[in-house]
């Protein structure tokens, strides 16, 4: 980390009003997951709001994050297991995070603290400065989906997905002791939490959003160059391991069939590359990994087809994002998309490679079902913007009707 990159913030008087957005869980080298992408459109939105706005980050954090964000940017000193490779390193880091990022939180004397995700490295310091700051900033704190329990969970090795629960039900504890809001992707996520003993009174819904002017702004082709993509984080829970035996399906009825791949972290890369080998579609599925921002809508819009095989979702921003440049998606059959997206998406049985592949082709053959399904897509998108989600989180911290929470409420 040079020192070019790190601004000077100073601490804010009484008559600025500052908001800290928590992002130490940041890993890799790029702003790549929906979640991040909550908390930079979050930052950018906020600022042009009036408000002055501080990123507490690791030094490790991409080096693009304040050119996106627009904000000052702390930067928390490395740990010992940052850029480690392996899952088992992330916990350890986010603990050193955890408590490195304690006096650079406190030092920022915001107004509120917004934790951009419940990882145990934001929710800790927030609630720490929040506890004993002479001004108990607001404390707003998103959780973006619940682990499923980790015998059953799909993905991610069975240590690694269990470590991962206890950590986020420790945050758990924190945030329903101490968060004065917290902000869900749907309304499934809200229930669960209601169930798990959190006030409903203090969860706002806020969706995700898309950016449409940029969307519209994005060169379309005169004709496609792929006849579908998948975009996401390189991650099991994604589905990554079901696009080979996908694809493979649809290369049987049609030839020349060819699919792009998009998506950053490099964890699962050699283990996708071998699927795709070892289906024999070195020649008909593209990996292209990150793309940046300035290409990645084009890059959408260089496809017929989107495809979704997640088996966990929030909200899934690059499917929506797909459907607001036109394109019909094939997902599986996750009940959140209902909620969210009504019946945009074309829903395949979760798991069901055969079905999803007979989807796909329905779409690359049938112009007219193509064009219905690319329609109501579109519909369904485009309810979603990021201007609408990120001032209805500001309201919901500005709100007064909010009772601040003090510590022993929330049990």
């Amino acid at each position: 980390m040079t020192d070019s990159r790190r601004e000077a913030v100073d601490v804010p008087d009484e008559n600025r009003r500052v908001i800290a957005i928590l992002a130490l869980h940041l890993l890799g080298e790029n702003i790549g997951t929906g979640g991040d992408r909550v908390l930079v459109e979050f930052a950018k939105r906020w600022r042009r709001s009036g408000r002055e706005v501080v990123v507490v980050a690791p030094a490790t954090a991409p080096a693009s994050l304040q050119e996106q964000t627009g904000a000052p940017t702390r930067f928390v000193k490395s740990t010992p297991f940052d850029g480690r490779p392996g899952l088992f390193a992330i916990p350890f880091a986010y603990l050193f995070r955890a408590i490195r990022g304690i006096p650079i939180v406190s030092g920022v004397g915001a107004d509120a603290i917004y934790s951009g995700g419940d990882f145990i490295c934001n929710v800790f310091p927030g609630v720490w400065a929040k506890s004993r700051s002479p001004q108990c900033p607001r404390l707003a704190v998103s959780i973006h989906h619940i682990n499923a329990n980790p015998f059953t969970r799909r993905g991610n090795s069975r240590i690694a997905s269990m470590v991962s629960y206890v950590l986020q039900r420790l945050s758990f504890r924190l945030i329903k002791r101490h968060a004065d809001i917290i902000f869900v992707l749907n309304g499934a996520v809200k229930s669960q939490l209601v169930d798990l003993g959190f006030d409903p009174a203090r969860i706002v819904i806020t969706g995700a959003g898309v950016d449409l002017g940029r969307i519209d702004q994005a060169e379309t082709p005169a004709e496609p160059q792929f006849d579908a993509c998948f975009a996401g984080r390189l991650n099991p829970t994604k589905g990554i391991f079901d696009l080979a035996p996908t694809w493979r399906k649809v290369v049987d009825q049609l030839p020349d069939a060819k699919l792009l791949v998009m998506g950053g972290s490099d964890e699962w890369r050699g283990a996708l590359k071998s699927e795709i080998a070892g289906q024999g579609l070195e020649k008909h599925i593209s990996i292209a990994g990150f793309v940046p921002d300035e290409d990645y809508y084009s890059s959408i819009k260089r496809c017929r087809v989107f495809i979704a095989p997640s088996y966990e979702e929030g909200f899934n921003i690059a499917l929506c994002e797909a459907m607001a440049c036109g394109l019909p998606a094939v997902t599986y059959s996750l009940p959140v998309y209902r909620e969210l997206f009504g019946d945009g998406p074309t829903l395949a049985p979760t798991g069901d490679t055969g079905a999803t592949a007979r989807e796909i082709v329905k779409l690359l053959t049938d112009k007219q079902h193509h064009y219905e399904r690319a329609a109501a897509a579109t519909k369904a998108a485009r309810r979603y913007d990021w201007e609408l989600v990120a001032s209805t989180a500001l309201a919901a911290i500005d709100s007064k009707d909010v009772q601040p929470v003090r510590a022993g409420r929330g049990e």
